[in-house]
């Protein structure tokens, strides 16, 4: 594995840590709770399923090939739901283990990637033009970005606890 990869592989590893502790112990309230009067906004649930998902779509733009993760396409058709976002959990280990596949997915596309497939020119989200290197760049902070979510909703709903 390149270098570079490497580096970010560790990246996701931390991040990964943080994802899990954010839904250590949560029941299904906690994983779907989301505030009160802002029902637009995220659950916890919702956020792991979604960092699953763009994992490995940011990990088929690295190298063109198309996967899925096979657990969330049988949870979204058992909810009949399409969006993540708003998917209800009733469980960690759902949630966990969409994250170990995507985890497994991304680690299989880091091991594989050459140099020269890190400089190929690429379209980003928004329009912006970089390369595979951009595309690893944006993995990191699209999953810490959510990373962040998790961790402010996990704190408004351990303090709507104590109200």
């Amino acid at each position: 594995m390149l270098a570079e990869l490497e580096a970010a592989q560790g990246m996701l590893k931390y991040l990964n840590h943080h994802i899990k502790a954010e839904l250590e112990g949560l029941d299904e309230t906690g994983l779907n709770w989301v505030p009160e009067g802002v029902e637009a906004t995220n659950s916890i649930y919702g956020l792991a399923l979604h960092i699953a998902y763009s994992q490995v779509a940011f990990a088929n733009a690295l190298d063109g090939i198309k996967r899925r993760l096979s657990g969330l396409d049988k949870l979204k058709e058992s909810a009949g739901v399409s969006d993540v976002f708003k998917m209800r959990g009733t469980s960690v280990e759902s949630a966990k283990a969409l994250l170990k596949e995507a985890a497994g997915i991304v680690n299989e596309v880091f091991s594989s990637l050459t140099s020269e497939q890190l400089e190929v020119p690429a379209t980003l989200p928004g329009g912006g033009s970089g390369t595979g290197h951009s595309w690893v760049q944006l993995l990191i902070m699209h999953t810490g970005e959510h990373v962040g979510h998790m961790s402010l909703t996990r704190q408004l709903y351990n303090q709507s606890l104590t109200r």
